[in-house]
């Protein structure tokens, strides 16, 4: 043995405990690395979930887009020029997962009246509304 320790009842016993030490760090850190597995997958789901839709939901906007230049014309000066509030915001937040903080955005409504609500009364008098359902939340 060249290990430069002596062998005593003394030294058995502080390895023992580094060793029991070592054990329950490996073992918070195996509960840890689950935790934020299983927090990647869910995030991964959602991602792909919202992957898969978002075809369908950027064709039926660009249909709803044509639709309203065909009916009001060329709109898109007045909504640039509009002070227009945004009825939909975005907030953010931390999620602590295993003691890793995670960035978390959510999507709340304002309450905010749309204020478009003559746009389109120009070509033939016909309102604009949105078409098909409406877009799918986060």
């Amino acid at each position: 043995m060249s290990s430069g320790v002596p062998p005593t009842r003394m030294n058995q016993r502080v390895f023992k405990g580094k060793l029991k030490a070592a054990e329950s760090g490996h073992r918070l850190l195996k509960k840890k690395a689950d935790a934020l597995k299983v927090k990647f997958r869910d995030y991964a789901k959602h991602i792909a979930e919202t992957k898969a839709s978002m075809a369908t939901d950027a064709s039926m906007a660009f249909f709803s887009l044509t639709q309203a230049e065909y009916a009001a014309g060329n709109f898109k000066q007045k909504v640039a020029e509009g002070s227009m509030t945004a009825r939909i915001r975005v907030g953010a937040g931390v999620d602590n997962v295993a003691g890793v903080k995670l960035p978390v955005f959510s999507k709340y409504e304002t309450g905010a009246a749309a204020e478009n609500t003559s746009l389109g009364l120009v070509g033939g008098g016909k309102k604009l509304r949105p078409y098909g359902p409406s877009l799918p939340s986060c």
